[in-house]
């Protein structure tokens, strides 16, 4: 009886020792997951902020949504340092 009781304490042991293993693992992978959440967060803020600049070109672009010239840029630049107001 001594000798099961003894097994039983070292299977015990064991996994308690499991247990710590894997919640040392979970908190790490919460650390990882906050880490990817904040990351979400920063690629959203700029997504936003390139959602509204190409809000903007499509504006300057397609005044009265027709199309004024499909190489765009590469025509508002010099006419805006020429002082063209659109």
């Amino acid at each position: 009886m001594n000798s099961v009781n003894e097994s039983l304490n070292s299977v015990n042991e064991s996994l308690n020792s499991i247990n710590e293993s894997l919640n040392s693992i979970n908190e790490s992978l919460n650390s990882i997951n906050e880490s990817l959440n904040s990351i979400n967060e920063s690629l959203n803020s700029i997504n936003e902020s390139l959602n509204s600049i190409n809000e903007s070109l499509n504006s300057i672009n397609e005044p009265n949504g027709t199309l004024v010239n499909p190489k765009g840029l590469c025509y508002l630049v010099p006419s805006l340092q020429a002082g063209n107001v659109f």
